[in-house]
């Protein structure tokens, strides 16, 4: 299941807040086979099978580390099979 581009950067933009064109100009997009990825900065969100992961920057006092978390979504449903259900 491939989600594209311009959802995985809309869904970026809304669980991030940075505006969807700088993630247009400064993000990179890559596909390997089943796994789409977009990284801008330290922000990478990742959908593989049909999962969507986020991981971000968390700060404290005096370092920086990671986190990731799971983005529940609405399953993805192409014309095809809701018409077979």
């Amino acid at each position: 299941m491939k989600f594209g581009k311009a959802k995985l950067r809309r869904i970026l933009s809304e669980e991030t807040g940075i505006p969807v064109r700088d993630i247009i100009d400064h993000g990179k997009y890559e596909y390997f086979g089943n796994k789409e990825q977009i990284t801008i900065g330290s922000y990478v969100i990742t959908a593989l099978h049909g999962e969507i992961k986020i991981w971000e920057p968390v700060i404290t006092e005096d370092e920086i580390g990671y986190r990731n978390r799971t983005i529940k979504r609405a399953p993805h449903k192409s014309p095809a099979r809701q018409e077979a259900h």
